[in-house]
């Protein structure tokens, strides 16, 4: 442990959304704030790579009422698709820090006609204890 930051890390497998969603994954507890590392998502199937049938998976910022669509990272997925059980990264971006109160949410992006299986998320984390 460095500093009072303690990595973990939150593995989680949603089914096929069946269409764009917003997702809540986690809430920050009191007195403490998440510095996001890694965002990683696999499919249990492969989807081809295509410019009009895709998915694009990407973590937000909820805000503490969970509706803010302030995005935390890059895409995983997008027309370059996926094989399966191999995943796919999404770049943490600067504003990669939920304080406490604040939702942490992925946002499943489907674009023409899908069936991505089961999404596995894999997302590692500093939890800075204030």
């Amino acid at each position: 442990m460095l500093s009072g930051y303690d990595r973990k890390v939150l593995n989680v497998v949603i089914p096929d959304p069946a269409a764009d969603r917003r997702v809540t994954l986690l809430k920050v507890p009191a007195q403490h704030s998440y510095t996001f590392k890694v965002f990683e998502a696999a499919l249990d199937r492969d989807l081809a790579g295509s410019g009009t049938n895709f998915i694009k998976l990407t973590l937000e910022n909820g805000g503490t009422e969970g509706t803010v669509q302030t995005r935390i990272s890059g895409t995983a997925g997008g027309t370059v698709g996926f094989s399966a059980n191999v995943a796919s990264s999404g770049a943490m971006e600067a504003a990669d820090k939920l304080t406490a109160g604040q939702y942490l949410n992925l946002f499943y992006d489907e674009e023409g006609t899908v069936a991505p299986g089961n999404i596995s998320l894999h997302i590692e984390y500093l939890d800075g204890v204030e």
